[in-house]
């Protein structure tokens, strides 16, 4: 198993973001990331694709008006402020928070977050 905070996110390019609600009876959103990592240019180009299942926050804050390609500095894997404010509003809604994480994605080009709880 993988932390979502330990992969090679540096100078990686967003291609999508997508999200779609599940057919299983519950509740549910899956939310898929694409992205390319650039580890060396010229040499290989390998395409990566995340989906996060059991997403219960979204929260993107992003520039829509830029047309650059949305690169990549960092992605974090922690119980920070997106995850504080799903807990809040779990526990008064007597939703158990224990299976859940915090993802976010910090962004260059538009100097934006995506965060994701699931």
């Amino acid at each position: 198993m993988f932390r979502f905070d330990e992969l090679n996110w540096h100078d990686s390019e967003l291609l999508s973001l997508s999200w779609s609600c599940s057919d299983s009876g519950e509740d549910s959103i899956d939310i898929e990331l694409d992205y390319i990592v650039d580890y060396e240019p010229e040499i290989s180009t390998e395409r990566k694709r995340i989906r996060f299942h059991d997403c219960r926050k979204l929260h993107l804050s992003c520039d829509l008006g830029i047309t650059s390609p949305e690169s990549i500095r960092d992605g974090k894997q922690d119980k920070g402020k997106a995850f504080e404010e799903f807990r809040k509003v779990a526990v008064r809604c007597g939703i158990s928070t224990d299976d859940y994480e915090s993802f976010s994605l910090i962004l260059n080009t538009s100097g934006g977050r995506i965060e994701v709880v699931a």
